[in-house]
Parts: C-alpha cells; sequence; structure tokens
C-alpha cells in the first residue's frame, strides 16, 4: 500500500477472494483510517496472516472493518472504535481500557467488543463464554460488540446501559432477555434470538413492553412497533391495539402460526414479516397505508381502506402521482394494468405462477424488481413513458422476444434473467441492440445476451469494457473477450463455453466466474487462451485444485509450450513458469531449474496428482515447493545452492531418504520431525545451525554424524528416534542442549569431541524417563575433555551407562571408519571396571571401562 494513502475506504477490499493468494498486507506508514467494513470478504476468508499489526498512524477503525476471525493488535494512540473491527484484538492507550476482556472506552461508558488479552484465547476461534455482566458506569453497547459470543447464555445489563447496538449479540444463544427500566434503545437486529423463550421488560421501562409473546417498541407518538415474536409454538396472534408497523422477520420463528390478526392501527405492513410461518391470507384494515413484499400471500381489504384499490384481482396503491400496482390475488390469470398505474412494486406479482397475459398502460413508468417474477408471460408489449424495468422484473418468464421503447433510460442486466430470450430489438440514447445482443449506447457495456440465441461462437466487440452477467445461463462453446475488459465477476463465463480467450489487461477475476461450484465442472474440458501478465495464471491455478481438464496457450509463450512435452506450465510473475501438471509417467522425476529461458518458480500442490513418483530432484533452489506435493515421496533430492530448510519443512513426511545439498547452512525447527520412514541423513559440513527436534522421532534412523561446524545440538534435536544406535559428533560442537538423545532407548554409541564446552544435565530427558536408556550404550570421549569429565561425574539416576576412556585424540578421530570401533571385547577386572579390547584394524588398544553402580536395575558383565 503507497504510503500516499491515508483513508481505507468503506468497503474498499471486500471484492477480494480466497484464491488472490492475498496472505500479506504492507500497510502505508501514513494511514490514519479505515473504514466500515473495508477489508470484510464476502465469505469471510481472506487468508491474511493473524495476527495483523496495524501501523501506529492508525487513529480510526470502521464498523466490521475485518472479519470476525481476523485479529487486530494496535500499536498506534487509536482514537476511534466503530463496533467491534475484527473477532479478536488487543489495545490499550489512554482512549481505551480492558476490564474483564471487554474493551472500554476509558472512562467506561461504552463497550467496544470483546478483547484477546488472554494468551489462552487462540485466534480466529470463536469464544466460550457463558455469561456478561455490565455494570455502572456502561451506558452503550457499540454495533456488532460480542457478536462472535455464540455460547452466551446469560446477560446482565446492570443499571446504566441505555443503549444496544445492531447486531451486538446476534450469535448470542440467550433463553431469557431481561431489558432494565433504564434501556432506551435496543437495535432491530441486536439479538439474533436463536434460544429466545422469553424477553421480561421491567414494568419502569418507558420505551419496551411485552406481552409474553412479542417484545414492542414504545415510540413517540404513541403508536407501538412489534420487534419480535418470541413464543416459537403458537398458532394465533392477534397483534396489541396501537401498533403501527412490524419488523421483518418479526415471525421467523414462528413456524406454526396460521392465522394473524391485524389491529386497525397497523399503518404499514410488509409480508416478509411472516417469513418462516404459515399465514396465508391477512385482512387488511382501513388504517394500513403502505404494502411491501405481498408475494405468496392472499388477501382481503377492508372496503373501507382510503389508501387501496382493488380492480380485477389487483391492489393498487392511490400515491399522488399515480396509482402503483402492489399485489393480485392467486386467482389472478391475466393482468390489465388499470389506467393512471405508474409504478409496479417490487415483488407486486411474484409467483403468480397462473398469470399468462400482461397489459401495460401508458402511463406505466417503472416496473420493480422482481415484480413479475415466476409469472406464465409469454409475450409483452412495452409502452412508450417507460423508462426503468428494474431487478429480475420478468425472471424465468417465457417471454422470446423483448422489443424495448425508445424512453427507456434503464433496464437491470438480470430484467429477463431465465427467460428464453432469442432477441432484443432497441435503439435510443441509452441503449443499442447489435445481432440481436443488448448494449449500451456507447457498446462499452454488454448489458444481456439474449439466453436461447443459438451461437458456438461469441467474439465480444473490440470496445465493449464490462459484460457483467450478461452470459449466464447461455450456450456459447467459444467465447473470445478484447483487451478492453479488464474484470470478470460472478458468473461472467457461466455460459457453458469450454474454449475461452482472454484479453491482455484483465486484471480481476472473480473464482465463482464459471460457476458458483467449481466442482460441477469436473466432467468438462477446458481451453484457455491468455497473456501470462494477466490475472489468469493465477486462475488457473485455483481450478487446478479441483482437478479440472485444462488445456492451456500462452500468448508470447506458444514455443515453450510445445517445447515443455514433460509439463503443464503456467507464467508465474514476470518472467517465471509454474508446473500446473507433470505429463509423464515414472518412479522418479527431475525438477528443472529452467525450461527455455524461464526460471520455474513453482510446482502446484496437485501436479503429482495421480502419478506413481517416488523419487524427486529439484533443481533450483528459488523453486516454490509445498508440502503436499512433497509429502508422498519416499526419495527427496534437494537444489544445490538451498541455503536453508525452513522450519517443519519436513514434518511427518513419508521419505527413506533425502539429500541436503553442500551449500544448505541451517535446518529448522521441527524441519525432520515425525520422519518415521527416514532411514539416514548425511548432515553437510555447511550446516551451521539445526534447531529444535529438527529430527525428532525419525523412529527409522539408525546412523547420524554432527559436523563440526554446527556449534550448539539444539534441544531434543533426536528425541524419541527410538532405533537410533551411533551418533558421532565431530570435533567443533560446542554445546548440547536439553533432551538431545531423549527417549533414544536403543543407542550403543555416543562420540564426543573435545571441543564440548557445555552439556545440559537432562542430555537425556528428566530423572524420571532415564530409566528409557540402553544400559550398554557406550560413550567415547577425548581424556581430560568436558565431556570426559561430565560424564564421569555425571550418574543418571536409574540407569546404567559403560564410559569408555580413548587412550588418544588420534585413536577417536583416524582416517579408518568409525565402523572399525563397533566391536568390543569384555573381561571383568575387578568390582566395578572391565577390561575392554577395542577391535581396530590399525592395531589393539587397551582401556578402562567404569560401570556405574545402578539403583534402579542391575546389569551383569
Amino acid at each position: 500500500m503507497p504510503n500516499t494513502v491515508e483513508i481505507v475506504k468503506k468497503g474498499a477490499f471486500r471484492a477480494v477472494e480466497t484464491y488472490d493468494f492475498v496472505k500479506k498486507i504492507i500497510w502505508s506508514e501514513n494511514l490514519s483510517v479505515i473504514e466500515d467494513f473495508a477489508f470484510l470478504s464476502r465469505d469471510y476468508s481472506y487468508g491474511l496472516n493473524n495476527p495483523i499489526r496495524l501501523p501506529a498512524s492508525v487513529k480510526s477503525l470502521g464498523l466490521m472493518s475485518f472479519s470476525r476471525s481476523t485479529n487486530i493488535e494496535l500499536n498506534g494512540e487509536v482514537e476511534f472504535l466503530s463496533g467491534c473491527p475484527a473477532g479478536l484484538f488487543n489495545i490499550n492507550n489512554d482512549y481505551y481500557v480492558t476490564n474483564d476482556q471487554i474493551l472500554f472506552t476509558a472512562d467506561k461508558k461504552i463497550a467496544i467488543g470483546y478483547s484477546s488479552e488472554s494468551d489462552s484465547l487462540e485466534y480466529g476461534k470463536e469464544i466460550d463464554r457463558k455469561d456478561l455482566i455490565f455494570e455502572s458506569p456502561t451506558e452503550i453497547i457499540m454495533p456488532y460488540a460480542f457478536c462472535n459470543l455464540s455460547s452466551l447464555e446469560k446477560l446482565n445489563l446492570g443499571t446504566t446501559v441505555k443503549k444496544i447496538g445492531s447486531h451486538a449479540f446476534q450469535e448470542a444463544r440467550i433463553k431469557t432477555i431481561r431489558i432494565p427500566a433504564q434501556v432506551e434503545e435496543i437495535a432491530d437486529d441486536a439479538f439474533g434470538y436463536k434460544d429466545c423463550s422469553s424477553i421480561i421488560v421491567d414494568k419502569a421501562n418507558t420505551h419496551f413492553a411485552s406481552d409474553r409473546v412479542c417484545l414492542y417498541r414504545l415510540n413517540e407518538d404513541g403508536s407501538k412497533t412489534l420487534m419480535k415474536c418470541f413464543k416459537g409454538v403458537i398458532e394465533l396472534y392477534e397483534i396489541l391495539d396501537g401498533t403501527s408497523d412490524i419488523l421483518d422477520n418479526a415471525f421467523s420463528t414462528c413456524g406454526s402460526l396460521s392465522i394473524l390478526e391485524l389491529p386497525n392501527s397497523i399503518k404499514r405492513f410488509d409480508g416478509n414479516c411472516l417469513k418462516g410461518t404459515s399465514v396465508k391470507t391477512i385482512m387488511i384494515p382501513t388504517s394500513v397505508q403502505n404494502l411491501d413484499n405481498m408475494a405468496g400471500i392472499d388477501f382481503a381489504l377492508d372496503k373501507d381502506n382510503p389508501y387501496f384499490i382493488f380492480e380485477d384481482e389487483v391492489l393498487y396503491q392511490e400515491r399522488e402521482d399515480g396509482l402503483v400496482a402492489v399485489a393480485a390475488t392467486n386467482n389472478a390469470t391475466s393482468i390489465t394494468l388499470k389506467e393512471g398505474t405508474v409504478e409496479v412494486a417490487n415483488f407486486a406479482f411474484f409467483g403468480c405462477s397462473k398469470v399468462k397475459e400482461l397489459a401495460l398502460v401508458d402511463s406505466l413508468v417503472k416496473i420493480g424488481r422482481n415484480s413479475f417474477s415466476g409469472c406464465a408471460i409469454e409475450t409483452i408489449s412495452f409502452n412508450d413513458g417507460l423508462r426503468i424495468i428494474d431487478d429480475c422484473a420478468f425472471e424465468d418468464c417465457k417471454i422470446q422476444s423483448v422489443e424495448l421503447p425508445g424512453t427507456v433510460e434503464y433496464v437491470c442486466r438480470t430484467a429477463f434473467k431465465g427467460c428464453p430470450l432469442t432477441e432484443y430489438k432497441v435503439h435510443n440514447s441509452y441503449y443499442e441492440s447489435d445481432d440481436d445482443i443488448l448494449y449500451s449506447a456507447d457498446k462499452k457495456i454488454l448489458i444481456s445476451f439474449p439466453m436461447k440465441k443459438k451461437c458456438d461462437s461469441f467474439n465480444i466487440p473490440a470496445n465493449v469494457e464490462h459484460i457483467g452477467q450478461a452470459l449466464y445461463g447461455c450456450s456459447i462453446e467459444q467465447v473470445a473477450l478484447p483487451d478492453s475488459v479488464r474484470a470478470l465477476c460472478e458468473f461472467s463465463l457461466d455460459c457453458g463455453a469450454s474454449d475461452i480467450e482472454t484479453g491482455r489487461h484483465l486484471v480481476y477475476i472473480s473464482k465463482y466466474c464459471l460457476a458458483n461450484n467449481v466442482w460441477s465442472l469436473r466432467e468438462k474440458s477446458f481451453s484457455f487462451h491468455a497473456y501470462p501478465d494477466s490475472v489468469m495464471p493465477n486462475y488457473v491455478m485455483y481450478l487446478q485444485d479441483y482437478s479440472l481438464d485444462l488445456k492451456l496457450k500462452w500468448f508470447g509463450l506458444e514455443s515453450i509450450t510445445s517445447l515443455c512435452k514433460e509439463f503443464e506450465v503456467v507464467p508465474d510473475g514476470e518472467d517465471g513458469l509454474a508446473i500446473l501438471e507433470v505429463k509423464s509417467d515414472g518412479s522418479s522425476l527431475v525438477i528443472p531449474a529452467v525450461i527455455g529461458k524461464y526460471p520455474v518458480t513453482m510446482i502446484h500442490d496437485s501436479a503429482l496428482k495421480d502419478k506413481e513418483i517416488k523419487s524427486l530432484t529439484i533443481s533450483s533452489p528459488n523453486t516454490i515447493v509445498n508440502s503436499s506435493v512433497l509429502q508422498p515421496l519416499e526419495k527427496i533430492v534437494l537444489p544445490v545452492g538451498l541455503k536453508e530448510i525452513s522450519a517443519e519443512a519436513f514434518k511427518n513426511y513419508k521419505m527413506t531418504s533425502i539429500t541436503i545439498p553442500e551449500g544448505v547452512e541451517v535446518i529448522g525447527n521441527d524441519a525432520f520431525k515425525y520422519c518415521r520412514s527416514l532411514t539416514s541423513i548425511v548432515i553437510p559440513q555447511s550446516v551451521k545451525k539445526i534447531g529444535n527436534n529438527a529430527f525428532e522421532s525419525c523412529v527409522s534412523l539408525t546412523n547420524v554424524l554432527v559436523p563440526g561446524s554446527v556449534k550448539v545440538l539444539s534441544k531434543q534435536v533426536f528425541a524419541s528416534c527410538r532405533w537410533l544406535k551411533s551418533v558421532t559428533i565431530e570435533e567443533g560442537v560446542e554445546e548440547i542442549e536439553e533432551g538431545v538423545f531423549y527417549a533414544c532407548n536403543s543407542l550403543e554409541k555416543i562420540i564426543f569431541p573435545s571441543s564440548v564446552r557445555e552439556i545440559n544435565k537432562n542430555l537425556f530427558g528428566d530423572e524420571d524417563t532415564y530409566y528409557r536408556m540402553n544400559p550398554d550404550t557406550i560413550y567415547i570421549t577425548v581424556p581430560g575433555s568436558f565431556a570426559d569429565t561430565f560424564l564421569k561425574t555425571y550418574q543418571p539416576e536409574g540407569s546404567v551407562e559403560l564410559y569408555l576412556n580413548v587412550l588418544s585424540l588420534e585413536d577417536c578421530y583416524s582416517k579408518e571408519p568409525l565402523e572399525t570401533f563397533n566391536s568390543f571385547v569384555y573381561e571383568p577386572n575387578g568390582e566395578d571396571t572391565v577390561h575392554v579390547m577395542m577391535n581396530s584394524r590399525v592395531e589393539a588398544k587397551e582401556a578402562n571401562v567404569v560401570i556405574w553402580k545402578c539403583q534402579r536395575m542391575h546389569v551383569q558383565k
């Protein structure tokens, strides 16, 4: 993010999706404001590494600026937090304080949200908290403040809380909600009411009331608003007199409700309040002035209602500028709009499947959203004077031809979604039809392609910049995009196309571009011809995760594609190639450093899928290979030039051997942990550091040589290597840390150099684990060295070890193979010593062996 950026605007990055590989954000040093929903992804799955550390310059965080699974660390003097900006966050400064893991403003009057001040909380996890208590002086609970407390069962609002923001307790499972006297404002969606069976309002409260069935808000004009019915099992309910409005989803949990009686005080009725109920018919009283979303609800109008007219099975609302058609009865088979109608309301005739004929009137100006969705209309003649046809207005009708009047100013791209259209006809200052296809007048926007138009190949005109969902639901085999198209949104190419050519400047593709469910495409083959410097390589790799059959051509890389018979490749970055798929068969594979003049920079996760490859050689240290590629292999040869094997790089892999090239300097923590099939490892002289637990539980490992270039043998580096028999530590190693040989109970010999200056007393683990050591282990040291002194004085409780004092340095580190010292002949020599003959090819040597007396077990020689 450039340092010139000071504000991230509302919803700025909401379109970013998982496959775009957004893992890290480099923040502007001058960033001061992050507005509402700025980084709230549509599916809450950015893939950003947690926690996110915001720069000190940030002063303001907007409402839900990050998703609930993101964790924020605020290092600066943040002055403004609009509700809970994320799931968990850490902050302490002069503006905010934390008490009982709740973040407050400094004066504790505003509760912002839940804060992860405790290390016991895991990032991205829902918080297991059963109760919340708010004490004086808290007055306000901000929106989304505790929306991630899905285990919350008890809530005490105390004596000072006056305002509860939207979604504050959205996921809570509070059975009994108690509203004390001082509460003045509760947002419509403050509670999720999932398990709510009772709402108790203090009798002294002048803003809310409850009749033990529903919660009501008491308005300033003396009327009531029905907020929520919390009695799930109820068949009939009579709304309280004086109620003027009912909130959406008010009865959403009342599946058995079949009769709802409206009082003669209701001014607005929205059919959405009945979602989830069994109510089929509503009597509209004389008081109702506004009706919305009446789809699927039959009605009867009080004859004395002065605001509506009922004629020919259609209900009209009277407005100053004319009539609005708002609903039809279930008996309607044809609709002829009444003269003077200026608008068809949203969802007015939604689902009227019996309606086959429609006659419009000259006065009509607007056809609203989903107004005729699901009707059986086959033909339509639009009136001159019509200006707006809104979203899904004729969705799933049977219309085949559309001729738009010259007065139309706006036609939503989905207005005729699902209709078996074969042609559009229009020519005015807003729209143009060409070859039966609907465009904007300047042809920069492809509005809609007739779904049933016969077309095997479609070359989108060169000046088109945006196609949206114009091709959705069509049947087109081949599509070619011009360079001017820079973005493909959801379903842009969901038209059955399998041969797709994209333009040079394509910078964004929605992961749902081809289909809502990519798995549904696995039976098809796709051919892509694209530019390597566009976003297409990333999209192709995303599709490869679903094992689609892909054939790829890249402008400018045709020669590479034809030369490379062994791999399917995609461009990676400006000049690299990623191996998408291995074409050849066989048990071994070499990944080249370059193909043509292009370096191989990556092997895709599924490149070896369904192959029988057991051995892999990687030629370049710059080739990125993920664990899913390497984990099943038996043999791995790492590239020359590699400097570091990172932490957990091969953890839990199945390999039996691995070649570490000279030049590797670091082997990270847990690098080979749990490689249970690894039988041998050669550590090159270039290695300077081996991390903690690097070879832990490599149970098949038998022999190890630690080069002198390694100064420190780190904690538990060979712990639980149960079949490790011989360890040679070369001259140069200076320190041996805790638990290096913990549970190595098959050890027969360890050779220590004179360079060792420090050995942790828990070399073999703590006192409780010494019994796991092999009592016959031989320790070879240089006389007078630190290791020599350490082992003479070190007597681990409950074990028996033999200490072998080699006569000279040359004997231990002769040029002869170390195997020459593997055989010993023991002869009793007194009570506490044994005479040992070392069978060396050079000459036989004698040495004394000290047997420590065993306190827990006895071994006789």
